[in-house]
């Protein structure tokens, strides 16, 4: 696939190297959340890795699993409205988004990437100095509070990765939204993934989620490149497909004969907190 200037145009879901690096991961959770959302169509659901460590929001209330307890929808649409008149205008919001610095503790060695689960990054001072030697365009970092007995823990950064791509929707199948909650499902099974609509990977970082599927960290052909020229450690590049479509087909409404799953567990996300 070719970009406008005529240059193909690679793309990499960004994970861990779970076969190298089996035993070092990271567990704990970021200062301030919102809460679930309970929908009368969708039951209830939060977003995983709507994630903004450089955002400050004391008001919410602090990180924990009841804080996490879905909420009614009116509820919810109340807090969202509230918060999103303090914050930059781009910032994506929904259920289960989380702000304020991390805090947590390491488990096993510190490798130049370090994970919880797939979707929160942090890396080491060092790596992120390289990649930017190298061209890569990478978004802000924010040191975090970790704990541990391995050597490095001081060095690491989290990266704060948004939600700036989306997918193709002609490459989905029956894609449908909720008109209450706004609950998105692709219709695909979860062996397919769809391709990310060309015209919205972003030219000013190459690094990024995807807008329908936060846990989902992309990267450019430039990131890649220069992280395995680095030899850096404890990171995997899958390739996705990307394409570009003329026409946008209006999403059907979900409705009580169209369930959409959950999306995950309100708890799933607030180990060691």
């Amino acid at each position: 696939m070719l970009n406008k200037r005529g240059n193909e145009v690679r793309v990499y879901r960004l994970l861990p190297d779970a076969h190298k690096w089996p035993l070092s991961w990271i567990e704990g959770c970021h200062a301030w959340t919102l809460p679930g959302v309970r929908c009368p169509l969708c039951d209830s659901w939060g977003e995983v890795a709507l994630e903004y460590p450089a955002l400050k929001t004391p008001h919410l209330k602090r990180s924990s699993r009841s804080a996490r307890w879905p909420v009614s929808l009116d509820e919810f649409k109340e807090m969202e409205s509230a918060l999103a008149k303090q914050l930059p205008s781009s910032t994506k919001l929904g259920p289960g988004a989380e702000f304020g610095p991390f805090t947590g503790k390491v488990v096993g060695r510190v490798a130049d990437f370090m994970w919880k689960s797939d979707w929160t990054l942090f890396v080491r001072r060092d790596a992120y100095a390289a990649l930017e030697h190298k061209g890569v365009r990478l978004p802000v970092s924010v040191a975090p509070s970790l704990k541990g007995r391995s050597n490095g823990i001081a060095e690491l950064v989290e990266l704060q990765i948004e939600a700036l791509a989306v997918w193709n929707v002609s490459s989905l199948k029956r894609p449908s939204t909720c008109q209450l909650c706004g609950f998105f499902r692709n219709g695909l099974p979860d062996s397919q993934t769809p391709h990310i609509l060309l015209s919205s990977i972003p030219s000013h970082v190459d690094l990024f989620r995807i807008e329908q599927a936060t846990g989902t960290i992309v990267c450019t052909d430039r990131f890649a490149k220069a992280a395995k020229t680095l030899g850096l450690s404890n990171v995997a590049f899958k390739p996705m497909a990307q394409s570009e479509s003329n026409w946008m087909p209006a999403l059907p409404a979900i409705s009580k004969v169209n369930l959409a799953p959950k999306r995950r567990s309100l708890a799933a996300n607030s180990v060691g907190c």
